[in-house]
């Protein structure tokens, strides 16, 4: 099994989700460009912004960056699955999000448009499935 690590499904994701609902993705880029943030999933580091409409998963945490999030790779995997929603998570501190009131609020919504895009896009449910072998090493 190839190295997906979460930038990678990530990247993946997102460019699937661009193809399948082109309006959703614009909306996540929309959100983003107002709170990019610092990534750190299971101590991958990674930022993720956008500029122009287009959305990137940089390497390591970039310094403008407004908002903060720390998950595992099984919340990921529980989110995107659809086996948790993200008020679970937070409720069980599965999942840290840090930052200002409209930086939250910008990631809430960009994460609940991601989730929502997820099933209009199968190849996005494949790489979600690579992702899934990856990290519990099937």
């Amino acid at each position: 099994m190839a190295d997906l690590s979460a930038a990678r499904f990530l990247r993946r994701a997102l460019a699937d989700l661009r193809r399948a609902d082109p309006q959703r993705y614009a909306e996540i880029a929309g959100r983003l460009e107002r709170a990019p943030t610092r990534c750190d999933v299971g101590g991958e580091r990674f930022s993720v912004t956008a500029e122009g409409g287009r959305v990137s998963v940089l390497p390591g945490w970039v310094p403008w960056t407004l908002g903060c999030v720390v998950l595992a790779p099984g919340a990921v995997l529980d989110l995107a699955g659809g086996d948790a929603t993200l008020e679970q998570l937070l409720a069980a501190e599965a999942v840290v999000v840090r930052g200002a009131a409209d930086t939250l609020l910008e990631l809430w919504a960009a994460v609940t448009a991601f989730v929502l895009g997820a099933a209009g896009a199968p190849a996005l449910v494949r790489h979600l499935g690579d992702y899934r072998a990856w990290v519990l090493g099937d």
